[in-house]
């Protein structure tokens, strides 16, 4: 290999301009763009970083805790940014499955079922294979899905928080069973037993009401076994009709009465009459009953009752029990942060001892285990 020599450069005394000479340079129009563009960066970095200071945070759960029964649990959630994650034990890193805006494990565990909104699918995800496969449905805004407890039905929601709707599928045949109306988002079913359940039911009344003052509501129930709806409770001009809970296979309701149609277009919450009521699963046997005979949900008031003081303030979303140990439920945390970001966290506990096994296991939303 040869060797070059690198020519030797002599410096050079640079020539100073004299006063008459000299003429001062106007800097490049790009310069002043990119201070302009450096100073936008500095302000919304500081801006970025006063915000992320005022947000409330919140921490993984600590791994020096107790173990619980619950330790190997699969849960499926959905990060803030629609990303569907799966926890194969509570204190595992979690994995992204997929995007999505919904998802609920099977009841017998084996089966992950997920909606994505811009996707009119729902997919199914076999935990043990990793195989997917997919349902068509009539929309593509799918918003919400769930599972029958029976394993044998899939429910999915769609629409917005004004109209919705619901499709009711035959699993794995992926047969359309049954859809119909909902009053914005219902959300998860209330069960009255492994088929069968009811929901709030915007109805036609008539005489039809003053225009703007809305429909009327009753309950119905479906059957998805035969496909068949039932109203159990339909509005009239005067009558609504509201559900409470399901106690002991007695469905409890409220009933709201009008004293004349106008109330409803004034919203005169001071003339109309609010009674409560329960019925029998099929509509039958109604009997009025005095409020505090109506037993309140008692893991919702005994989780609001236990959470940590840091978690003041936060909204509760319905609780999901374990499969294989009852007296544990994992739920939703909910706090709005700067009107429009939102901090949630997914916790756990123990119903039979709140106190002591209250843990949060990661943030995210819908939670399912």
């Amino acid at each position: 290999m040869e060797t070059q020599t690198q020519p030797t450069i002599q410096p050079q005394t640079p020539v100073q301009p004299t006063p008459e000479s000299f003429t001062p340079k106007t800097p490049p129009k790009w310069s002043l763009i990119i201070g302009l563009a450096l100073i936008f960066i500095l302000i919304g970095g500081a801006y970025f970083l006063e915000t992320k200071k005022n947000e409330p945070q919140i921490t993984q759960v600590v791994p020096s805790l107790s173990p619980t029964p619950v330790d190997k649990s699969t849960i499926a959630f959905v990060d803030n940014s629609d990303k569907l994650m799966l926890l194969k034990g509570i204190r595992s890193t979690p994995v992204q499955i997929a995007k999505a805006t919904s998802a609920e494990i099977s009841p017998d565990g084996k089966k992950l079922a997920y909606v994505f909104i811009g996707d009119p699918k729902i997919h199914v995800l076999d935990l043990s294979s990793g195989k997917t496969e997919s349902i068509e449905t009539e929309y593509s805004t799918l918003r919400m899905v769930f599972w029958s407890p029976n394993g044998r039905y899939l429910i999915s929601e769609t629409g917005s928080d004004v109209v919705g709707s619901q499709e009711v599928f035959l699993y794995p045949e992926g047969k359309l069973i049954t859809f119909y109306a909902t009053d914005s988002t219902v959300g998860r079913p209330i069960w009255i037993d492994q088929t069968s359940f009811i929901f709030p039911d915007p109805q036609t009344v008539n005489p039809s009401r003053p225009y703007g003052s809305g429909e009327g509501m009753g309950i119905t129930k479906v059957n998805l076994s035969s496909g068949e709806k039932q109203i159990l409770l339909q509005a009239n001009g005067l009558t609504d009709y509201y559900f409470l809970t399901v106690d002991n296979g007695s469905i409890y309701f409220v009933k709201n009465t009008a004293t004349n149609q106008a109330d409803w277009l004034n919203n005169n919450n001071n003339v109309v009459q609010t009674t409560y009521w329960k019925m029998n699963s099929d509509g039958t046997g109604k009997v009025q009953v005095q409020k505090s005979q109506i037993s309140p949900d008692t893991s919702r008031s005994i989780i609001l009752s236990n959470l940590p003081s840091k978690f003041s303030g936060y909204r509760f979303f319905s609780s999901v029990v374990n499969p294989l140990f009852k007296n544990w439920v994992i739920f939703e945390l909910n706090k709005s942060v700067n009107d429009y970001l939102y901090n949630d966290a997914i916790c756990i506990m123990d119903l039979n001892n709140p106190k002591n096994s209250f843990r949060q296991i990661t943030t995210g939303t819908g939670p399912s285990w």
